[in-house]
């Protein structure tokens, strides 16, 4: 999966089995950076939140209010 920022910049993001998004990298793959989180989906510690992180290969995203994941489903 690629995301593009507001000034264009182009960032490959790579998933594991889970879904969620594991590795995040330019698109020279210079620079890779390896994001990990808790059983709850958080980031660790000195790891900025990502939009699509806690699976985002699902496409969700965390930038809803509060930080929570909007999962799309019914209750």
């Amino acid at each position: 999966m690629a995301t593009t920022s507001a000034t264009g910049d182009v960032e490959l993001q790579f998933a594991n089995v889970h879904g969620d998004v594991s590795v995040t990298s330019d698109t020279a793959m210079t620079a890779p950076k390896v994001l990990l989180y808790d059983e709850f989906g958080v980031p660790t510690d000195g790891q900025a939140p990502q939009r699509y992180g806690w699976l985002g290969a699902k496409q969700r995203s965390g930038e809803a209010l509060d930080g929570v994941i909007l999962m799309g489903a019914r209750i």
